[in-house]
């Protein structure tokens, strides 16, 4: 009997022309070679960090005499995620169904030495940005004590002579639509909290709330707008330098300055850290097809009320309407419920707290055991002929790499892991 797909062996490095990443190009920084940079002088770490292990990792880590000084947030865009991605682009998380968390680990990060091999071989950097983070681990990509390769002017500055360079971090996804979901919010909160308890060197608020430093020119005739604007002490994003559209519009500075003020909060008062989360957040329920219960939805641009209505305020959805949501997000709270469902049609964003799912039939493509709880190591509540007419209820977990889902036969409930499902 199966419960999950054999676990692949792909963990070699990919060709690095399957990531090109959207949001960087050669204009970031001028070209430092002619042709590619040897191996061994590119600035290179390619370790991935769960949060605790990031935090010690910090806090015996030598920043130099110069320690950075402020932080720049990015979106890789390409690779994107199986919840934020480009349409029909490179995965950073696909065909993970199955894997081990020490597969998932080490395929992404031969992913991320393909990152390396781009920025390498064909931008000829000897650096790149300094940690990239994704929904499980921090990975540590260019030393946190060298200057890295990121967002042009905002790499590093000498106003008067002294030196003050950031942290370039790379959230993997593409995030024109989608916030953060919450795991890797907390990972993006907690990585900045921890470098700001060790280094002191920043503030955790937005830099440029009076207007940003800016660009104008275009390719190799870019330059700064506005240079006087150059500061360091906090938070600023690619789009505050040289690239607009990175780190997605949907990450705004209000929202990733309370993401991060979030997590500061966490790592100084601990004790609460269990109480606020069992109070405030909900299980995500799971995409699918779903039913307006009131009389009239708006559909928002992003997920929360603060978005505008779609459509030039027109985007409204009538009762008992059916929908199609793709992905499901943390957003505002609307009465308590924090989901939002993004609109398969690419519509916008309804609050949750106004729809409800609608079951799903399916069958089993093969004989499967049915389990008590979502994980190939819980109890067996009954073998499943191939072919069980199953009804599948909007309830998925994620165990080991593997997506499972909560299904009913018959009077039955339990769980069947999604990869048997027809």
């Amino acid at each position: 009997m199966a419960d999950e797909p054999q676990p692949g062996t792909d963990t070699q490095a990919p060709d690095p022309n399957d990531f090109l990443p959207f949001e960087r190009d050669a204009n970031d920084q001028p070209t430092r070679a002619v042709g590619p940079v040897p191996a061994n002088q590119f600035k290179y770490i390619g370790q991935a960090l769960k949060a605790d292990e990031f935090t010690a990792y910090v806090q015996n880590y030598n920043f130099g005499q110069i320690p950075p000084d402020f932080i720049v947030l990015h979106h890789s865009a390409i690779p994107g995620t199986v919840a934020a991605h480009v349409p029909n682009s490179t995965l950073w998380d696909g065909g993970e169904d199955g894997l081990s968390e020490d597969q998932i680990k080490q395929r992404r990060l031969g992913k991320l030495a393909g990152l390396r091999e781009y920025y390498r071989t064909q931008l000829f950097w000897d650096a790149g940005p300094h940690l990239y983070i994704d929904d499980r681990y921090i990975h540590l990509f260019t030393p946190m004590s060298e200057i890295g390769i990121h967002a042009k002017w905002a790499n590093s500055f000498k106003p008067g002579g002294k030196l003050h360079y950031s942290i370039g971090i790379e959230v993997i996804g593409y995030y024109e639509r989608l916030q953060w979901p919450a795991p890797v919010a907390r990972l993006v909160g907690h990585a900045v909290a921890v470098l700001k308890r060790r280094l002191g060197t920043f503030e955790l608020k937005y830099m440029y709330p009076n207007g940003n430093p800016g660009m104008i020119g275009t390719g190799d005739q870019q330059r700064c707008a506005h240079p006087e604007r150059l500061t360091f002490g906090g938070l600023s994003s690619h789009r505050d330098y040289n690239k607009p559209q990175c780190p997605g519009a949907a990450i705004t500075e209000d929202f990733y300055v309370g993401v991060i003020n979030a997590a500061w909060q966490r790592l100084m008062n601990p004790g609460q850290d269990d109480v606020v989360h069992s109070m405030s957040t909900t299980p995500q329920p799971a995409p699918g097809t779903y039913r307006i219960t009131a009389d009239t939805a708006n559909i928002r641009q992003g997920p929360g009320t603060s978005f505008p209505v779609a459509l030039n305020g027109q985007a409204k959805l009538a009762k008992d309407t059916q929908v199609e949501f793709d992905t499901i997000n943390d957003g505002e709270a609307v009465n308590g419920d924090q989901w939002w469902g993004h609109l398969k049609d690419g519509t916008g964003f309804v609050s949750l707290e106004l729809a409800a799912p609608i079951a799903v039939t399916g069958k089993t493509s093969t004989e499967v055991n049915l389990r008590a709880n979502a994980g190939a190591d819980q109890a067996i509540v009954q073998v499943l002929a191939q072919g069980t007419p199953v009804m599948v209820l909007q309830d998925t977990q994620t165990v080991d790499g593997g997506t499972w889902v909560k299904v009913r036969v018959g009077q039955v409930e339990g769980w069947v892991n999604q990869h048997f499902l027809a």
